[in-house]
């Protein structure tokens, strides 16, 4: 029995989804054994699960994996092949999922169709395609202009009025034209006797209610007439003799001339020739008695007579002569150019005594320049000294100097005033490194600055 115990465990497995429960074996078992209760599956029986007694397959029991052995074709029955998540292709009779077979239109507008086929010269819609009931009610469109109204149509008479009367009417000659004779040059009238002139045309009561006849017109006075103003003849002639009848008004007789006044030039000027005649230049000015000359000296200064009074005269005695005297003047040039010494004055630190401590300065206006030679013992790590001036430098004064540390020569050393400082600092080079605070020390140089005016 032991060699049907795969069997058995198959037929379990059978049982399990509601299959045969009873199966005849050929050979040594029985015919038929009672396996699992239930229903029977002989040997010879179809496990198409339509017939005999098995059980119809549930939908679970369905393997409905990704595959396409069963899908459906045209040329058997199947399942539905798997939708491709495409909302824009549809199950065509082919089994196949596609897009629908849309053609693109050509050209613009609605397409001219003929039994649901486009044209093959593919043209628009025509009027004989369109309905006449489907037309637009002009009232539903949006025109630029209005469309003709009726209400304002001539008449027919009016029309006619309009017709050429030059020639026949036609298409040509619609209308009266310039070549119509009537509207060229003005013609002789057609003559005619008095006897068109039978009627009376007016009377002189009704020219003028005041007058009853002709002859009234010359007895009439000018007062007793309509819109005569409110000046008579009298007035009026009056007026007309009088010599400045107008007060207020330009006269212009008297323009320019004796007895008149004097006109203005172009830019609103007296001309030079109405001041005092002819002779006007740059060098001339217009003397009390009314005439061009030129100026005499004591004309100009009232306190010098002559031209010579100007060489007795002290510069005190001018004017605009500013605040510093003549004397003042030669004090500054003079000492501008000399040099003044300052190596006692000054305070000088970073030396315990001296060898050489020369100091000199020079002031030229506002810029002091500066000349120096020390060299001595050192005590200290700094070196300085105080100058007659403060700096009036926009920043900070920098410039490069002999320098010895110790019995040795620098490089080049460094001096360096600050901004509105006076006491100017040394170092022995260009990195401000600090001096040997023993042996010697040496600096020399000259640099210059701007001081407080």
């Amino acid at each position: 029995m032991i060699r049907y115990a795969g069997l058995l465990l198959l037929l379990g497995l059978l049982a399990a989804h509601g299959w045969a429960t009873q199966i005849t074996f050929p050979g040594d078992l029985p015919a038929q054994h009672d396996l699992l209760p239930g229903a029977h599956v002989t040997w010879g029986d179809s496990h198409n699960h339509t017939e005999g007694a098995g059980a119809a397959v549930p939908e679970s029991g369905l393997s409905l994996s990704d595959n396409t052995t069963g899908d459906v074709s045209t040329a058997r029955h199947g399942f539905v092949p798997k939708a491709p998540n495409d909302l824009s292709t549809f199950f065509r009779g082919d089994g196949t999922w596609s897009p629908l077979p849309v053609t693109a239109p050509t050209g613009t507008g609605f397409r001219h169709v003929t039994g649901g086929v486009e044209d093959a010269a593919a043209k628009l819609v025509e009027n004989g395609d369109v309905h006449a009931a489907a037309g637009i009610a002009e009232s539903k469109l949006s025109l630029n202009y209005p469309t003709h109204n009726n209400a304002n149509d001539p008449t027919a008479d009016q029309k006619a009025a309009l017709a050429g009367t030059n020639g026949a009417p036609s298409a040509a000659n619609k209308y009266v034209t310039n070549s119509d004779p009537r509207n060229t040059d003005a013609r002789t009238p057609t003559a005619h006797g008095s006897g068109y002139h039978t009627g009376v045309i007016g009377t002189w009561a009704q020219i003028d209610k005041t007058i009853s006849n002709l002859g009234d017109l010359t007895t009439k006075s000018h007062t007793s007439l309509t819109d005569i103003g409110t000046n008579s003849h009298a007035a009026i002639d009056t007026h007309l003799v009088a010599s400045a009848p107008h007060a207020g008004h330009e006269v212009l007789t008297s323009k320019g001339g004796a007895n008149g006044y004097c006109p203005l030039d172009a830019t609103t000027k007296v001309a030079t020739s109405y001041l005092a005649g002819a002779g006007a230049d740059a060098t001339k000015y217009l003397r009390g008695d009314r005439a061009w000359a030129v100026p005499t000296w004591g004309e100009i200064n009232k306190t010098t007579s002559n031209i010579a009074d100007i060489t007795t005269k002290s510069h005190t005695s001018l004017t605009d002569i500013g605040t510093n005297s003549h004397a003042a003047i030669d004090s500054f040039i003079a000492s501008a150019s000399a040099w003044n010494s300052y190596g006692a004055t000054s305070t000088v630190t970073g030396w315990s005594s001296f060898w050489y401590k020369d100091i000199y300065y020079k002031k030229v206006g506002s810029l002091v320049y500066v000349a120096f030679y020390i060299h001595g013992v050192s005590n200290s790590t700094a070196a300085s000294f105080t100058l007659p001036f403060a700096s009036n430098a926009p920043t900070y004064i920098h410039a490069l100097i002999r320098a010895a540390d110790n019995y040795n020569w620098q490089t080049a050393g460094l001096l360096s005033l600050a901004q509105g400082a006076s006491t100017v600092n040394f170092y022995k080079d260009a990195s401000e490194t600090a001096w040997t605070a023993s042996g010697n020390k040496t600096i020399a140089g000259q640099f210059f600055y701007e001081a407080a005016p």
